[in-house]
């Protein structure tokens, strides 16, 4: 790894939450949130997750203190139309912190990061408004690092598969955080374009054409990129060009 961290950081705080277990941690930072004020950076780590949540309620499964997983809370002072950028600077930290290791992934949209194809990282982000801003953010993250075996019929990788060598996973946190706080800290800065343009060089499929399926239809269509608001754009058969929101499809990977 690269020895990027550094004890000064420009927008968090280190205060790392090591737990055993926890059923989630992103329950666990909600909860914290609610009960005091904690600084931003606060840090939920488990070795064990007992009913770990992706996207749309679907179950993160996990080996026990085989991967990280983690969450983040940040206070980003983000207007809502920019939520997605949340998105971005999770996927783009968690690409940093995989070059590390030699390992060339890519962001498949909303939340997952993948290499060759296969899924080695979700991301599942919370946010709280208060009015048109955010008024605080969960940044949930799961990341397969020493797991080797998965599921049958899941594709998914790990670092020690990719990298062939073992990682700690408090070492990985830390990098992540580091990355992080990088991050946010060109958000925080306004620096959008540069955001977008990063994350869109290393979106997945862009440009391509792919199989999707929304409700009981399926159809094909080109990956055109983002809108503002972070909704997919795709261009199907006929050159017509639409905007999805999380949730709305799903894509088909042979």
């Amino acid at each position: 790894m690269s020895t990027f961290v550094s004890m000064n950081y420009k927008r968090l705080q280190r205060n790392l939450i090591h737990l055993n277990s926890v059923d989630s941690t992103n329950n666990y930072a909600a909860n914290l949130i609610k009960s005091e004020k904690v600084q931003s950076g606060t840090t939920i780590l488990t070795k064990r997750q007992t009913d770990g949540r992706g996207q749309r309620g679907r179950v993160w499964q996990s080996g026990a203190n085989l991967n990280l997983t983690a969450s983040f809370i940040v206070y980003p002072r983000l207007e809502v139309e920019h939520i997605f950028y949340l998105n971005m600077i999770a996927s783009l930290s968690i690409h940093r912190l995989l070059a590390d290791f030699k390992i060339q992934s890519e962001i498949k949209w909303p939340n997952d990061v993948l290499v060759d194809r296969k899924k080695i990282c979700g991301i599942l982000i919370e946010n709280q408004l208060q009015g048109h801003r955010i008024e605080s953010s969960i940044i949930g993250v799961g990341l397969n690092v020493m797991q080797r075996e998965f599921e049958e019929g899941l594709s998914a990788t790990s670092i020690v598969l990719e990298a062939g060598f073992a990682a700690e996973i408090v070492d990985v946190e830390l990098q992540l955080f580091a990355y992080l706080d990088f991050y946010l800290d060109r958000l925080m800065n306004g620096e959008l374009d540069y955001l977008k343009q990063s994350y869109l060089s290393l979106l997945f499929g862009k440009d391509k054409q792919f199989k999707f399926t929304q409700e009981d239809k399926t159809f094909a269509a080109t990956i055109l990129g983002i809108d503002k608001s972070g909704r997919l754009l795709l261009q199907n058969e006929q050159l017509e060009i639409k905007a999805y929101q999380m949730g709305e499809l799903k894509m088909i990977l042979d």
